[in-house]
């Protein structure tokens, strides 16, 4: 129980604190919400991952993508232990199976996103 009040506490702050990009996928929009803890924490580093997160704004499944820095929370459920997180609203399911394989979304994850995680955690829900 623990567990799913703390995943709950996350998503929502993760909705209202981000802001790099927005729109809304609908009612039947799929979320792709995933939690970042960087090896380098500097500001460089974390610019050129944001930067990057943003870029995958171009593959056309995409509906949105929202990004951020953590915004410490006082709730005492919330995590605050991850540096980044992001969310990537997809219309469908298909879309976010066909943006996984993506060529944007391979070399994203392989050049620049992945050597720089020392852990993620990735969580899709549908909206309704």
């Amino acid at each position: 129980m623990y567990k799913c009040v703390l995943r709950i506490a996350v998503l929502a702050a993760l909705f209202v604190s981000f802001s790099c990009k927005t729109s809304s996928a609908g009612k039947d929009g799929i979320n792709h919400v995933v939690l970042c803890w960087l090896k380098d924490k500097s500001p460089e580093s974390r610019s050129k991952f944001k930067e990057t997160v943003n870029s995958l704004a171009d593959i056309p499944e995409v509906v949105s993508v929202v990004c951020g820095d953590i915004e410490k929370s006082s709730e005492p459920v919330a995590d605050n232990s991850f540096d980044i997180g992001f969310i990537i609203t997809f219309k469908n399911k298909s879309d976010l199976e066909a943006y996984l394989p993506h060529p944007l979304h391979v070399k994203a994850v392989n050049d620049v996103l992945k050597p720089s995680l020392k852990k993620v955690v990735v969580y899709d829900f549908k909206s309704n």
